[in-house]
């Protein structure tokens, strides 16, 4: 039911603290739910490079000028090799690997010695490739490799449109895949109330019933905020093109690969979905050069992730339960667990450790179950009231 931690776990080095004070304002579980909604925030937030690593390790592939990626960062080695050598580099992996070409069977190759957070640069100087590209798209997720490209000779060139984060701009058309599940609610509910001026939401899904919850949630904040909301079943309605920031919840490559072709010149795509490394998906790898669509993918958060999301929730302006689809005690501990892994659950689940008998138990069956509990539910949804009277059955108990 607890456990007992000391400053050797909660204190780093340099002072910082990892337990976060919180108010007596949330409830529990809002407190509770701040690290999957810290996992969205941090996909936003998280800090891109659009230079070559300092002190990394450069691969040079082909005849080409690199000056430009020298003058303001130096690498800590540089190796340069022709095209017909990258076989031979096949144990090595580094920072920053520029190519100068088109061949897709090199980029392919190139792609296997990319460490973790190493970029691609591929130059084409007017060259084209001729089929689309086999990407690790896994690896873009967990590893956070990045592509980045030019049509031109100029490496630095292909660096520069890389976007310092992964944040919503003034005037983005977003476009939320997969949004009527519990990350993609997560997803549209921080875009509708990031407060970034003149943008616009299409929230898609492939169940009408799936997409009227997410209507019933994020509708009437969008509404009252005034940010254009589209709700779309896309097997019935396919998306049309121009979107300039797309984020994928859906685990399938073949789709993070459609959204490049709904993606706007100068568009951002997250592939947000833990889409397990050594995934492999075809990409349209000229169209993501020539429009500079730029992929990311993140995982986890860090703790000034989850202070951004309680300072929203202390604040009002994001209410973390809404994605919250059951409770349960000890006793329907090992069925939470279950019902992860299975991927039964509807949400996310709490666990109130002190509550020993209660089992897992949605919040739509809570009217049969806890009736006193289910009388202070707002709409189905979670309140703190909720949570006091839940907690109030195992004082009776």
């Amino acid at each position: 039911e607890y456990v007992v931690v000391d400053e050797r776990c909660v204190v780093s080095p340099s002072g910082e603290e990892f337990l976060i004070h919180v108010s007596e304002g949330p409830s529990a579980a809002a407190v509770g739910l701040i690290e999957p909604w810290a996992t969205v925030e941090g996909s936003y937030s998280w800090a891109e490079r659009n230079h070559i690593a300092e002190g990394g390790r450069l691969l040079v592939v082909g005849e080409g000028n690199i000056d430009g990626l020298l003058r303001d960062h130096t690498p800590g080695e540089t190796v340069r090799i022709s095209e017909d050598a990258v076989a031979e580099q096949s144990d090595e992996d580094f920072d920053d690997i520029v190519y100068f070409g088109s061949n897709a069977d090199t980029i392919e190759a190139l792609g296997g010695l990319l460490g973790t957070r190493a970029v691609l640069c591929i130059v084409l100087g007017g060259g084209e490739i001729d089929r689309q590209v086999s990407v690790d798209i896994g690896r873009i997720h967990y590893d956070f490799i990045r592509y980045c490209g030019t049509t031109g000779n100029d490496p630095a060139e292909g660096y520069s449109w890389i976007p310092s984060t992964g944040d919503l701009r003034e005037g983005d058309k977003v476009a939320i895949i997969g949004a009527a599940g519990p990350m993609g609610q997560m997803h549209t509910m921080r875009a509708i109330t990031s407060g970034v001026p003149g943008i616009s939401v299409a929230g898609t899904d492939l169940s009408d019933e799936r997409l009227a919850g997410l209507r019933s949630v994020v509708g009437p904040v969008a509404e009252e905020r005034g940010v254009p909301l589209e709700i779309i079943n896309t097997g019935d309605t396919p998306l049309q093109s121009g979107y300039t920031h797309l984020s994928c919840m859906v685990p399938v490559p073949a789709l993070v690969a459609q959204a490049v072709d709904l993606a706007a010149d100068g568009a951002i795509l997250n592939a947000f979905a833990g889409i397990p490394a050594g995934t492999f998906g075809d990409f349209d790898m000229q169209g993501i050069i020539e429009r500079r669509i730029f992929i990311l993918g993140t995982s986890g958060s860090d703790v000034s992730d989850m202070r951004t999301v309680l300072r929203k929730i202390e604040e009002g302006v994001i209410d973390t339960t809404i994605s919250l689809y059951a409770v349960t005690g000890m006793a329907g501990f090992a069925d939470a667990i279950n019902a992860v892994m299975e991927r039964t659950s509807g949400g996310k689940i709490m666990v109130f450790p002190m509550l020993h008998d209660l089992g897992l138990t949605p919040l739509a069956d809570m009217p049969e179950v806890l009736p006193e509990v289910a009388a202070k539910l707002a709409n189905g949804l979670w309140t703190k009231e909720a949570e006091e009277a839940l907690l109030a059955t195992a004082k009776k108990a």
